[in-house]
């Protein structure tokens, strides 16, 4: 399949509702899996606790808390992704909207939770501030530690790429100073037979590669796609292509008083 093909170009690259709905995200989702168990292991949503999962995706880790007996709530920006999420049969709120102003009242949830999502928010102080509004109690996310090949996406627009201030300790320090935190590292492993099959995996399964790929002419893009193969190859094993991808996993509990500054209805 060629590339204009892969790619949707119809669809506003303005507007990242649409184009984060996009792509074959389930396989992405899966390959996550194991950062999912092992954040929600950290976590441990118990039965009758009210948990939020932010920025949700197609729902996995909402639904894994469903599944543990939580009553949950997950809310994500693009419809696409609600929609998708909503087919699954566990018993869930499906909530359209946005992890910078959530329409939920002040101390709402036991567990609030983001998986590689709310780091992608515009204004990261903005988002933080509201994951700590909502959340009475335990808070988990996972981030980006760096991001490999950054050098290789220059000129495209910078609104498609996680903010690296929850990349650090002190960073998400900075951004939940309400919460006892502790972090730890973790390395996802991004793999596949050749360099060519690992970027046809990520251009299907990435919403911000497509939207960036959606700003190239048609020669850019065969000249990044030969970048990233050169740069795939470079980690090469015999039995195929081998990249880690370093992130950090943090979780914290309310500590303290907060002022409180606005109050939303659920």
């Amino acid at each position: 399949m060629g590339m204009s093909q892969q790619l949707e170009t119809d669809a506003p690259f303005r507007d990242p509702a649409i184009w984060w709905g996009e792509g074959d995200y389930e396989l992405r989702e899966r390959a996550y899996a194991p950062i999912h168990d092992r954040l929600l292991a950290r976590l441990d949503p118990r039965p009758g606790e009210r948990v939020l999962d932010v920025a949700c995706g197609l729902g996995s880790v909402a639904a894994h808390a469903a599944r543990a007996g939580a009553e949950v709530t997950a809310i994500d920006l693009a419809p696409s992704m609600i929609e998708r999420a909503s087919r699954r049969p566990e018993s869930v709120d499906w909530r359209i909207g946005d992890c910078q102003a959530l329409p939920f009242d002040d101390d709402s949830f036991d567990v609030v939770v983001s998986n590689f999502g709310v780091i992608f928010a515009p204004e990261p102080r903005r988002a933080a501030a509201e994951l700590s509004r909502v959340c009475r109690g335990r808070l988990g996310m996972t981030a980006w530690i760096g991001e490999p090949g950054s050098d290789l996406w220059a000129g495209c627009t910078a609104r498609v790429t996680a903010s690296r201030l929850w990349s650090s300790e002190a960073g998400v320090a900075r951004l939940l100073p309400h919460f006892e935190l502790a972090s730890e590292e973790g390395v996802w492993w991004l793999q596949g037979p050749s360099a060519e099959a690992i970027w046809s995996w990520v251009v299907r399964t990435s919403p911000p590669v497509r939207a960036r790929l959606r700003q190239m002419s048609a020669t850019r893009i065969r000249e990044t796609r030969a970048a990233w193969i050169r740069r795939y190859e470079s980690f090469r094993i015999d039995d195929g292509i081998h990249i880690p991808h370093m992130y950090l996993l943090t979780t914290g509990r309310v500590s303290g008083t907060r002022g409180r500054t606005s109050s939303r209805g659920a």
